[in-house]
């Protein structure tokens, strides 16, 4: 690589100076190191065409190979695209944060805008750059909207953004600090969210009890129209719920699809949520866009003593008597077999059968019996519609089993029923799933136990190489890697970029997960190079580091491009894990494909902590790299101009 050199605004030597590093992205996608576009902007007219005619697929075929080819712009549509979810097949999220990548790396600011808020927000878990980096290149290539948080990393946050950042993480502490700071408690971001907003979201109740006492408004709307109190009944933040009633907050304020707080905890069965809002006077009638009531919802659901408490003696004394009740959309063009399915009455059903009731009929959404009964939590049912002859591992309109729906419901009772009922425990579901998968998602380790009994496969793949274990030690679900290593599920298989387990566990900090997998699989690989010693430090999961430390990762691994653990470290400006790296005995002088150092590499990515924490460690300032450029030179081509004052004292 030739020297680089400018002279230039901020912009260009930003450019310049990340062009000097390499660090690990994801398979098959180019270094987001930042260089300037590999080809003239090509010709997306065709695929823009196709985009204004919602042919979303036409348009990913049109975009892909421009973008492979190297063009930002057509990279950064197509990772729109995938992310945005239009397509058939749902989004992409992986296939987005990809393409934002490629984009981001040939100087795309928007593109680098958006790639840091997701890496910030965790949407985007495999950049091996973190949010401030990709919010720096966007801010230099002159991308900056009002209210974004653009600062160049190293610098201090604006007091605004370090507050949401506090309240979605939590950190009372932190709270405290930013306020103190001057952080006005009602400032929004772009998308119109508080710190109140960001702490409903995340479910930190302590959080939202701080800011309500410090006078955040309550009843603030981001730019969807949620409130804190939609968001907090939606997660069943019961805590939340009661702070901010006291606090003043709209009881039945909706969303822009009528959906309010006591119908959106009817949906997903918040119990103690749905006693809270109609202590406090919420309308129970309210009905959403659909015309749903409360009580519609949490039956819908299976949920039937939840909706008998919504709906009071007189409405469900009235539905009993009535095929379809006045005024109750939710049964219509239901067959009678299929309505006293949904409502689990036993004697109906059996009445309905026996005059020759289709056992096998959809309704209008698509569900046969057996999948009403799956959806709404009625086991008892199930043993009845199997003796009639229904089909166990019929497949809905949306590509679910009755035992996907059972497992999704985290139904114990109906999922042992259709076990019983000699149903496939490993049948294909919504996109490409198993079951297996579903109970790990749901994070239900009991349910997890009873596939397995049944035969289901312990390392089935779905998606990109994704196998049960894997997710469960990604989400640091102990129960559930517990229950999967009992069945027998194998810890060295990895994905399609050939991460294991304690790859997953490591890059998402999972300590609980870590103790109870093998330690061989410390030296594994990745196919970029990483093992999870490399991901852990490159994330700054100190606590992981010194784990792995002790179970004797190995220290100086390093990746396709050449960086060791500690050079991810301090490129990820991680000071903290590049002091335990170097004093469990890390080369603080190992070089990368380029010739940096880890302190040449700090310098290169502006993380001022990393610099000042290897200089006390005694990293030479004098090294040059690959491109004949030392300490000062980078750190003057960063603009780090306190940095290489620093250097030059040395």
């Amino acid at each position: 690589m030739g020297h680089c050199v400018s002279r230039g605004p901020l912009r260009v030597a930003l450019a310049c100076a990340l062009s000097l590093v390499t660090v690990p992205a994801w398979s098959a996608t180019p270094s987001p190191t930042v260089t300037p576009p590999a080809r003239a902007g090509a010709n997306l007219e065709p695929a823009k065409d196709a985009i204004r005619r919602h042919e979303y697929a036409r348009a990913v075929d049109l975009l892909r190979p421009l973008a492979d080819g190297g063009d930002a712009e057509a990279a950064y549509q197509l990772a729109q695209l995938l992310r945005g979810g239009q397509l058939d097949k749902g989004a992409d999220v992986a296939g987005g944060c990809r393409y934002f990548e490629l984009a981001a790396g040939r100087g795309h600011a928007k593109a680098a805008y958006a790639l840091a808020t997701l890496v910030r927000d965790r949407a985007c878990t495999a950049s091996a750059r973190s949010a401030d980096d990709w919010f720096a290149v966007a801010a230099a290539a002159g991308y900056a909207p009002v209210g974004a948080r653009n600062e160049v990393p190293g610098t201090p946050v604006a007091p605004a953004a370090a507050l949401r950042l506090a309240a979605r993480d939590g950190n009372v502490a932190a709270l405290a600090g930013a306020l103190a700071a001057g952080a006005a408690i009602d400032d929004v971001d772009a998308a119109g969210r508080t710190a109140l907003i960001e702490a409903a979201d995340a479910g930190k109740a302590e959080a939202v009890a701080v800011l309500l006492e410090r006078g955040a408004r309550a009843d603030v709307r981001d730019r969807t129209g949620n409130t804190p109190l939609l968001l907090a009944a939606r997660r069943g933040d019961a805590a939340s719920v009661a702070a901010l009633l006291k606090a003043g907050a709209a009881v039945d304020g909706a969303d822009p699809r009528g959906n309010t707080a006591l119908l959106l905890a009817a949906a997903s069965s918040h119990d103690r949520v749905v006693d809270e809002l109609l202590a406090r006077g919420a309308n129970r009638d309210a009905r959403n866009a659909d015309g749903l009531t409360a009580f519609d919802l949490a039956d819908r659901g299976g949920d039937a003593a939840l909706a008998q408490r919504i709906g009071g003696g007189a409405r469900t004394a009235t539905i009993a008597r009535t095929a379809v009740a006045p005024r109750d959309d939710v049964y219509s063009g239901w067959s009678a077999l299929q309505v006293a399915v949904g409502r689990g009455d036993a004697t109906a059903l059996r009445a309905e059968l026996a005059k020759g009731g289709d056992v096998d009929a959809p309704n209008p959404d698509g569900d046969a019996p057996l999948a009403i009964a799956a959806r709404r939590k009625r086991a008892a049912l199930v043993p009845v519609l199997l003796d009639a002859g229904a089909r166990v591992d019929a497949a809905s309109k949306d590509g679910m089993t009755p035992l996907g729906l059972a497992v999704q419901a985290r139904d114990r009772a109906t999922v042992d029923a259709l076990l019983r009922g000699r149903a496939n425990a490993d049948a294909a579901q919504a996109g490409g799933a198993r079951a297996l998968h579903l109970a790990v998602e749901a994070g239900a380790s009991e349910l997890i136990e009873a596939l397995l009994r049944a035969r289901a496969m312990p390392d089935a793949v779905v998606g990109r190489g994704r196998r049960g274990l894997l997710m469960a030690a990604g989400r640091d679900d102990a129960a559930s890697v517990r229950a999967l290593r009992a069945g027998s599920a194998r810890a060295d298989l990895g994905d399609r970029r050939g991460r294991t387990a304690l790859h997953y566990a490591a890059d998402a900090g999972a300590e609980r997960a870590l103790a109870l997998l093998p330690a061989a699989g410390l030296k594994i690989a990745d196919q970029e190079g990483f093992t999870p010693l490399a991901l852990a430090a490159a994330r700054g999961a100190e606590p992981v580091v010194r784990r792995l430390l002790a179970e004797g990762a190995p220290k100086e691994s390093a990746t396709r491009s050449g960086n060791t653990p500690l050079a991810l470290a301090a490129a990820g400006g991680h000071d903290t894990v590049v002091r335990a790296l170097a004093q469990a005995g890390a080369d603080i002088e190992a070089r990368n494909a380029l010739g940096n150092t880890p302190l040449l590499a700090a310098i290169v990515a502006r993380q001022p902590r990393s610099v000042k924490a290897l200089l006390e460690l005694g990293a030479s300032t004098r090294v040059r790299n690959t491109a004949g450029l030392n300490a000062v030179d980078l750190a003057k081509r960063s603009g780090l101009a306190d940095v290489a004052a620093l250097i030059d004292k040395r």
